[in-house]
């Protein structure tokens, strides 16, 4: 049975350009098509969102901190360890071909999207503040020499998370597809 708005090429397969990405299995798309949006991970991500600015939010400008409050302890537990595992999901690509070009050209996506942004704001936060006494290059300088990176440690880290994700991937034979169950 079709069901309405659902276009299949053949009976019992996925809509055209379709992969089943829920658990990454399935065909990938096509060269030049789009992979479809998981909208529950963009949920998801937006979620960690809110809760990575909720705590934040709290803490700066209602001046709460984990001694006073019952809810910024959780916020803290779970705010940042959601961010990282939707990362790591969305960084599995099971299709990907594994070369040096491609693990090249994947690190220099992942630095001009996430650390060039993070430097620039850094920059800009640094010259809001800096002063005869702190000039700009000293304050971005002990800014990146903390344990918190001028507030981007999760920056740093996650680069560096993915970065080692793709060097093992690159370095380690493809896994084998999943044989089909046995039900008999």
């Amino acid at each position: 049975m079709k069901r309405e708005g659902c276009r299949t090429d053949e009976p019992g397969t996925q809509p055209s350009g379709m992969a089943d990405r829920t658990l990454g299995h399935g065909t990938p798309p096509a060269p030049g098509v789009a992979s479809p949006r998981i909208e529950w991970l963009d949920a998801l991500r937006g979620f960690s969102m809110l809760l990575v600015v909720s705590y934040h939010v709290a803490q700066i400008c209602f001046d709460i901190n984990l001694k006073t409050s019952s809810s910024l302890p959780l916020l803290q537990l779970v705010r940042m360890p959601l961010f990282f595992f939707i990362s790591g999901f969305l960084a599995y690509k099971p299709a990907m071909q594994w070369t040096g070009r491609q693990l090249g050209t994947m690190a220099w996506r992942k630095v001009r999207v996430q650390v060039l942004p993070a430097l620039i704001f850094l920059c800009a936060s640094v010259a809001l503040t800096c002063t005869a006494k702190a000039p700009f290059l000293t304050g971005l300088l002990h800014a990146l020499g903390t344990s918190t990176k001028g507030g981007y440690w999760f920056t740093w880290v996650l680069l560096l998370m993915l970065l080692i994700y793709y060097a093992v991937c690159a370095l380690l034979p493809p896994p084998a597809p999943p044989s089909p169950p046995d039900w008999g």
